[in-house]
């Protein structure tokens, strides 16, 4: 389970990339817009294949387009216990670490990523366990729009 939580530091390693390497963010912005959305398709196959897909599933479609939040819709995927799916969280959080490294408000991104990405702990308690299932299939409704959905960030 610390594991899960430890994923978040593909962010913090993300910008520390960016932080050595300034040089090279502007020529790879499209490559880390195209890794983001590679590793958002991987989760969302991995989870499609592992579980059995509920009702809440249809929440988390109109949910991304209003809700444009990827780390909560990972912080919920989390709940599945699946090492790949922590991996590719970890390896979403690189690139998503350096195009956040260009922006002028990087704390307040990072604090408020990690906000999102911490709000499903609360769903790991012994209360929603019997709910995990239908938690997990709104993070894969969501994961789904995300992916096909997912803006370019910086204009090439």
């Amino acid at each position: 389970m610390i594991l899960n939580w430890l994923s978040f530091f593909g962010l913090a390693i993300g910008l520390l990339l960016a932080i050595l390497c300034k040089e090279e963010l502007k020529s790879s912005k499209k490559y880390f817009l195209l890794f983001e959305k590679i590793c958002l398709l991987v989760i969302f196959v991995i989870l499609m294949y592992s579980f059995k897909l509920k009702w809440t599933v249809l929440l988390g479609i109109p949910m991304a387009y209003f809700f444009k939040e990827d780390y909560f819709y990972l912080g919920l995927s989390l709940l599945s216990n699946n090492f790949l799916v922590t991996s590719f969280v970890f390896m979403f959080g690189l690139p998503n670490g350096s195009l956040l490294y260009s922006d002028k408000v990087i704390i307040k991104k990072v604090l408020m990523n990690l906000l999102l990405f911490l709000i499903p702990a609360i769903f790991l308690l012994n209360v929603f366990v019997p709910y995990q299932e239908y938690l997990i299939s709104f993070a894969i409704g969501a994961l789904l729009i995300r992916t096909v959905n997912i803006k370019w960030k910086l204009k090439n």
